[in-house]
């Protein structure tokens, strides 16, 4: 819906339309600009963790350098799983439109086949009931239970097999996202919690 008046000079003649700051346009103009300048400033930190990371590597210090480098990691890896999901989705709605056509890419969130015992030497949960290796830096594997039961696995597991956790995004019932780090690895496991059936990635970085 466009706000605002047409402005006309003294002879009638008209000038244009002013839209006021507050209109609804002038609002969505604000918004956008406000959105923008957030993206904005979220790079430029992500960037300075990078830059400071390499300085704090440079300098010796890989422990500082790798907690810096782990929140670019996390954005990134969710960036991609983000863009993955978006892609799977517009692809379904594709194939709903234009018949049953196979998808490319298998379903993170709907992993099929036995599931492994563990991965690339990460354990994978014994109450799995399917799993399926995505690529080479992904494993998704899902359970009937609830999102603690992973968190806790994950938090007691990892720690025995000397890895550090650099990062917990906070847990509730639909899920939770945990880094680890381990020398110049990076794992990331997330977990993601749908009428009881809780799904877990595996990304390694």
């Amino acid at each position: 819906m466009n706000s605002g008046f047409d402005i006309y000079d003294e002879w009638g003649i008209y000038k244009g339309r002013f839209t006021p700051a507050w209109s609804t346009d002038g609002c969505l103009g604000m918004v956008l600009g406000a959105f923008l300048l957030a993206i904005g400033f979220l790079i430029y930190l992500l960037i300075k963790l990078t830059i400071n990371g390499f300085k704090s590597a440079i300098a010796g210090d890989l422990g500082k350098a790798l907690l810096y480098w782990s929140i670019p990691a996390v954005f990134s890896g969710l960036f991609v799983l983000f863009i993955i999901f978006s892609f799977m989705n517009v692809f379904a709605i594709s194939s709903q439109s234009m018949g049953t056509i196979p998808s490319p890419l298998p379903n993170m969130l709907n992993p099929q086949g036995g599931p492994l015992a563990e991965w690339n030497g990460i354990p994978v949960m014994p109450q799995a009931e399917e799993g399926q290796e995505i690529d080479k830096n992904n494993y998704s594997f899902k359970y009937s239970g609830i999102v603690k039961e992973a968190v806790d696995f994950y938090s007691a597991k990892m720690v025995k097999l000397g890895w550090s956790s650099t990062l917990s995004m906070p847990e509730n019932d639909q899920g939770a996202i945990l880094l680890f780090s381990k020398e110049s690895s990076m794992l990331t496991v997330t977990i993601k919690s749908t009428n009881n059936i809780v799904v877990v990635i595996l990304t390694f970085a």
